[in-house]
């Protein structure tokens, strides 16, 4: 021990030469394959004739010379191939950079991908293990690729944390945070059944609340026919595909109510595009944690065809199965709590003091309102994609899992056309207002 300290002792300065000669160059090397790479923080997937057209959202670091300081600014770069995988091969030799792929948050495809398997058109997704298995699935009404080009229109931090803004707007009932992974194994269920949350980037004060996105669209296309903004916007657009800085004013806004995409075994089915029927599929399958409901025409007491807004912290659903006369039941249970009322607008009547709405009567009217509201919601909801012959609301995975002896011999009978008769009921019970 005493000859190898004094062996580091005589050599100090040779052992630390050695180390700053075997390091120091690695850190350079370092340095340079991060400056070979560029950040991808969304990517949007198009089909165009039997090719695939993919669009990466990129940060570029932009310095501001008079500040001496350095600011991030979109950009947007477009190729096209036989796959998803050599689209990006042909943008990384574009650029001459490694697209880093591991901050993608968010995948939007255009409507051109849907006439096929989806499932099948996201493989490359699922197999690359650059990505997070977190990443988001998006759905454009049109082009992907126009739509991700809007996120410009967004502050900088809402464009490239749209997961981060779908999550809180599905826990505030208008928005599906939907992962690519658990899109693709919903597919693979009894039922078969998946969800995928629409997007649209309109420019502040184009959206009408409550209108379809079609509508919004339709509206859209119209002023741009008569050559409201669409110079503006392709400069915009131009500009920052330069990586230059706009000089006009983020105003994009996304879509309140954003459509909500069903598909069967990864084939596209049918949207909800109605904010009742939205409504209707957060409260009967998710577990928000916030929430907001609107009753209207609400009678009794001082409550004159009253409109009345109310909040919950929380809302709690549990979905049975039970059997009776062989035949399933899916027995729906909502819980709402700390449920507050926000504003009420006594139509034609003057609106007493808050404290008269205390009273018992007052307050069961107001409650029966709001059970009214969410069954009809989720009924609604429900009706709409049985017609279409999706279980949207997984009965028969749920009964395979709680009554599997009782549910084989029913499906036994049925097969995969267990939805279409009328032997299966739905019953929803709003309970626990507190």
């Amino acid at each position: 021990m005493r000859k190898i300290v004094a062996f580091v002792k005589k050599h100090t300065i040779l052992i630390i030469l050695l180390a700053i000669s075997i390091l120091f160059p690695q850190s350079f090397s370092y340095q340079s394959k991060l400056n070979m790479r560029v950040l991808v923080t969304a990517i949007a997937v198009d089909k165009v004739q039997e090719d695939y057209e993919v669009t990466l959202q990129v940060v570029m670091p932009q310095a501001k010379a008079e500040q001496g300081s350095g600011k991030a600014v979109l950009s947007f770069i477009t190729e096209q191939g036989k796959s998803i995988s050599e689209s990006i091969q042909k943008i990384a030799y574009k650029i001459g950079n490694t697209a880093a792929l591991s901050h993608v948050s968010t995948v939007i495809v255009g409507n051109s991908l849907l006439d096929g398997n989806l499932t099948k058109e996201l493989d490359y997704f699922i197999r690359n293990t650059e990505f997070n298995s977190a990443v988001m699935l998006l759905i454009a009404p049109e082009s992907a690729k126009d739509m991700l080009k809007k996120t410009q229109n967004l502050e900088i931090n809402e464009a490239i944390r749209l997961q981060k803004v779908f999550v809180y707007k599905e826990s505030s009932l208008n928005g599906l945070m939907m992962p690519i992974v658990e899109f693709m194994n919903n597919s693979l269920t009894i039922s078969g059944s998946s969800m995928a949350s629409g997007i649209l980037i309109s420019n502040e004060g184009e959206e009408v609340l409550g209108q379809s996105t079609d509508k919004t669209l339709e509206s859209q296309q119209s002023q741009q026919q008569g050559g409201g903004n669409q110079n503006g916007q392709e400069s915009k657009e131009s500009s920052n595909q330069q990586g230059g800085e706009s000089s006009k004013e983020q105003n994009g806004r996304i879509k309140y109510y954003n459509d909500i995409y069903y598909f069967k075994n990864g084939k596209y089915v049918n949207k909800y595009d109605k904010e009742d029927e939205i409504l209707g599929i957060f409260l009967s399958n998710r577990a928000p944690n916030t929430g907001e409901l609107v009753v209207q025409n609400v009678k009794g007491d001082f409550l004159k065809d009253a409109t009345i807004g109310c909040k919950f912290r929380q809302q709690e659903t549990k979905n049975n199965i039970k059997f009776i006369d062989g035949k399933p039941i899916l027995v729906i249970d909502m819980a709402f709590k700390d449920v507050k009322i926000n504003e009420i607008l006594n139509q034609g009547q003057p609106t007493p003091a808050l404290y008269e709405f205390q009273a018992e009567s007052s307050q069961s009217n107001i409650v029966q309102a709001i059970q009214e509201r969410v069954e009809s919601c989720v009924r609604l909801a429900y009706e709409k994609a049985k017609k279409d012959g999706v279980d949207i609301l997984n009965i028969g995975d749920l009964a395979y899992r709680q009554k599997p002896y009782e549910w084989k011999e029913y499906y036994s009978k049925t097969g995969e056309s267990y939805l279409s008769g009328t032997d299966i009921e739905v019953n929803v019970k709003v309970n626990n207002f507190n």
